[in-house]
């Protein structure tokens, strides 16, 4: 990627943030960037570009998730090797919005390309994590939060780690009952026959 992919990418990005400028506040905004282009290095505006795509996520809300209950590794890694518990939520309200993510190192973000600028990005990783199978909520902090509410009807079960202490599942099941109706509890054990986690009856 040249420096005047990235002044042209710059530029757009530019008009699209600030739509009611005047032409002379573009034709001003057009000319520094091309100052600044014509004086870096392509490597150096990348650097730079990434030091300030920082600050702009810190302004988005991403809530990961897992396609399935049962991910061993997510449960060995975000679950506190099996001591903690999985919530389990219904495709409703604000997870209709929630998409899965793709894990493919091929893909490349091309400035050039008007296609790619598009927060589709934000759902993309590297292969390496692809055993997460992953399911992102992302949302603009302009929409508010932390936190988002949560309605009682898109938890629809909590599942407990077999490791899980009794003075957790006694807590975890106290809050339970409190919702109308009670929220399902269920518990995840290792099956050594089918080496999965199964639910216990």
């Amino acid at each position: 990627m040249t420096g005047s992919d990235i002044a042209a990418f710059l530029k757009r990005s530019f008009r699209d943030r600030n739509p009611n400028e005047s032409v002379e506040v573009y034709a001003k905004a057009s000319a520094d960037i091309d100052w600044l282009c014509g004086r870096v290095s392509a490597d150096e505006l990348r650097r730079k570009m990434m030091e300030s795509f920082h600050p702009l996520m810190e302004q988005t809300r991403v809530f990961s998730m897992s396609q399935r209950w049962n991910n061993m590794a997510m449960w060995a890694k975000y679950a506190a090797d099996h001591r903690g518990y999985c919530l389990e939520f219904a495709r409703a309200g604000l997870f209709n919005a929630a998409r899965e993510v793709i894990y493919d190192d091929s893909m490349r973000l091309d400035l050039a390309n008007p296609e790619h600028h598009t927060g589709d990005w934000l759902f993309c990783k590297s292969a390496d994590w692809s055993n997460e199978q992953e399911i992102r909520l992302v949302l603009a902090r302009s929409m508010g939060g932390p936190p988002f509410p949560v309605g009682p009807d898109a938890l629809r079960r909590i599942i407990l780690g077999d490791a899980m202490t009794a003075a957790d599942e006694t807590q975890i099941r106290a809050w339970a009952r409190q919702r109308v109706p009670e929220l399902s509890i269920r518990r995840a054990v290792y099956d050594p026959y089918s080496q999965a986690l199964m639910l216990a009856p």
